[in-house]
Order: C-alpha cells, then sequence, then structure tokens
C-alpha cells in the first residue's frame, strides 16, 4: 500500500508528464522570450548588464559581466566599443556617464577569483574617473564604494555607499586630473527607524 507522501509524489509526477506530453508543450519551452519581444523593445546586443544611458539617449554604456570590460554601443549605428581594453585592470562592476561625457567606474584593484564577491564591496571596490577621449587608465578617486554609485545628469556629483552610509561629493579636475571635492555624509542605515542595506544604484 502506498503512503499518503508517495501518494501526493505519484499525482505530482503524473501531472508534469501530462504537462510536458500537452499539444504546443514543448513548442514553447523551445522558445526563448526574445523570439517574441513586443514592438517597442529592441535587441540592442547580445551580451551585457548594468546599462547606463548617455545624457543625449544616443550611446549606452555597459559592462559586459560583473567583474568585466565596460563598452559602449552607438545606438544609430549598433557598433559597440570597447572603452576600458586600453590598460590593464580587474574588472569592473559599474560604468556610469558623468555629466561632462567622462566615465565614472567602479571597481577593485585586485581580484580575488576564489572568493570574486569581495570586489564589489565597500572594503575593495574603488571610484575612478577615465576620461572619454580613453587617452590614458581610469583616476581614483580615493573613495571606495559598495555596489554602484550614482550621478547627477546635470553637475559633476556623485552620490556613493560606503560602510552602510551614503556620501555625496563633487568631481573637480585640477591640471586636467579629476580629483573628489565636499566630501559629505548623507545617510547612516544606523539612523533609520527600520532594518535595511543601503544602495545608492
Amino acid at each position: 500500500m502506498m503512503g499518503d507522501k508517495q501518494k501526493v509524489l505519484l499525482t505530482t509526477l503524473m501531472v508534469l508528464l501530462a504537462a510536458k506530453c500537452a499539444p504546443g508543450a514543448e513548442d514553447k519551452a523551445s522558445k526563448s522570450p526574445l523570439d517574441e519581444l513586443p514592438a517597442h523593445i529592441t535587441r540592442v546586443t547580445h551580451f551585457g548588464q548594468r546599462a547606463d544611458f548617455s545624457h543625449d539617449g544616443k550611446r549606452i554604456l555597459f559592462v559586459e559581466k560583473t567583474f568585466g570590460d565596460v563598452y559602449e554601443v552607438d545606438m544609430e549605428t549598433k557598433i559597440i566599443r570597447p572603452m576600458t581594453h586600453h590598460y590593464f585592470h580587474e574588472g569592473y562592476t559599474r560604468g556610469l556617464y558623468l555629466s561632462n561625457g567622462d566615465i565614472l567606474l567602479s571597481g577593485a584593484r585586485q581580484f580575488d577569483v576564489k572568493n570574486p564577491w569581495a570586489s564589489r564591496s565597500d572594503k575593495n571596490a574603488e571610484l575612478w574617473v577615465l576620461k572619454k577621449d580613453l587617452s590614458a587608465p581610469p583616476v581614483a578617486l580615493g573613495e571606495k564604494c559598495s555596489e554602484g554609485p550614482a550621478v547627477s545628469r546635470k553637475r559633476m556629483q556623485i552620490v556613493w555607499t560606503q560602510g552602510g552610509e551614503f556620501y555625496s561629493g563633487g568631481i573637480v579636475y585640477e591640471d586636467g586630473k579629476p580629483k573628489l571635492t565636499k566630501k559629505k555624509k548623507v545617510l547612516a542605515k544606523k539612523d533609520l527607524p527600520f532594518q535595511c542595506n543601503l544602495e545608492t544604484q
């Protein structure tokens, strides 16, 4: 005799088998959502994540993968160009357009293959500025950042998370090199009436 657990298991298996054998079931399983995109959605690339639109909407900046290179795609031509191939780095988790067109990057100086997620924590990930003309490697701003920062579309102002707190600051250029100024704590999670993790993105 079968017990209740065996009856439930057998019934579940029969339902799953019947669903798999139903007309059209195999056809649906073999289709990708990309095969039936709505008319207002267009696939731009075949790879990438964490997209950021340029201020004029003509380009999209994205990372190929977490801890990867940063790329830019031109929306008119669909040409994809690498933005961080011209120097050695350990991979980035974010790339964002600053209001002047330069690029704010978040990434660690060193990458640990055995513990990759440490590279996106505020103990290891740093903020960098890459010139839009790609004439040199990025310049470190001297600040650590958990996950991704946020940028102003109109001013050279950024916000980032560090140690469970939001900070804001401005970016200025001295002798052509970016520098962070006016760092200010904006919010601390310990001051909130509930528990949460803070992320500026």
